[in-house]
């Protein structure tokens, strides 16, 4: 008589050591919001809280686009589909990857669950430097835009080369310059090549298409974290925010091992907003948004445990 024996139960989740985890940034995030009050002499009161459900709003709809444009990249380079929900998991651990400094955890924890799912390494990688250019270059263009937008025919160029080497005309090009060059060049221009090969196509450009409209989601939702503590909404503020957000995160992105980017951003959002709100509705709004960022965070993150956990 045989018996089969009986199934591991898996370990329970660490709910307690993933609350200590929230509550340590969420305290952070407070700590930064007294200090800057005890400098600033000023409360944080909400004015209007109605504008709390769309903020909700909107940030779960950046999460969704941050899910679709994951899984886009990863379509560019890998066969193996990526499932919503999984996907959603992977933009939880790069928002709370993000916390820890060096910038490459995010990237470590996505390829350590990719190989569960049968994706390679490799793939993981390139996916996601091609989402990262995307969201980088379309960030850039967007401050570009908005900073010089009365030299906007400075911009008319750019964006002319830029549509040319991402059709193929422009990939002959750089073909032709492969024949010619010589030396180190030679071995330099396969390279250009193979990237040349996901970035001059139209699925990277639908990845910047993507990445700008998070973007712009972002712009709106700071506009709504200003309003909630009563500024009024305006042609102008819509326009600093547009620009103030990709500038701001893009910024706290660059300082490698701050938490976060946690002061770097506040100082650039005060530094666009400030001339439009005044300084302390700058202040204010630049708290808040860091505040709702990470609680934000949180509850991705704890929700990201759980999925990862038992998929």
């Amino acid at each position: 008589m045989t018996t089969t024996p009986p199934e591991e139960s898996s370990p329970p989740l660490p709910w307690r050591r993933i609350l200590i985890h929230g509550l340590l940034v969420v305290g952070l995030a407070l700590a930064v919001l007294k200090v800057a009050a005890s400098l600033g002499d000023f409360s944080l009161s909400l004015e209007h809280p109605g504008f709390l459900p769309l903020l909700l709003m909107l940030h779960a709809a950046l999460i969704l686009l941050a899910a679709s444009l994951w899984r886009q990249a990863l379509g560019i380079v890998t066969p193996v589909p990526l499932p919503y929900k999984q996907a959603m998991a992977h933009v939880g651990i790069l928002l709370i990857a993000k916390y820890v400094p060096g910038k490459l955890w995010g990237l470590v924890g996505r390829g350590l669950h990719a190989r569960r799912l049968g994706m390679a390494a490799g793939a993981v990688t390139t996916a996601t430097a091609l989402e990262q250019l995307a969201i980088l270059g379309s960030g850039l263009l967007l401050v570009a835009a908005g900073t010089w937008r009365d030299e906007i025919h400075w911009l008319l160029p750019l964006l002319a080369i830029i549509s040319f080497l991402m059709c193929p005309m422009g990939r002959k090009g750089i073909g032709h310059l492969q024949s010619l060059a010589k030396g180190p060049l030679k071995r330099l221009f396969p390279l250009v090549e193979q990237g040349s090969a996901h970035l001059c196509s139209r699925a990277f450009a639908g990845l910047c298409w993507l990445a700008l409209g998070q973007w712009i989601l972002n712009g709106v939702l700071l506009c709504s974290v200003a309003a909630t503590i009563g500024v009024v909404p305006s042609h102008t503020l819509v326009i600093a925010a547009l620009i103030a957000a990709p500038a701001a995160i893009l910024s706290g992105f660059l300082f490698l091992f701050v938490p976060g980017g946690i002061g770097i951003r506040e100082g650039v959002l005060v530094y666009y907003l400030e001339p439009v709100i005044g300084m302390e509705a700058a202040l204010m709004t630049a708290i808040l948004f860091r505040i709702s960022d990470t609680l934000r965070d949180v509850i991705m993150g704890i929700w990201t445990a759980a999925l990862l956990r038992n998929p």
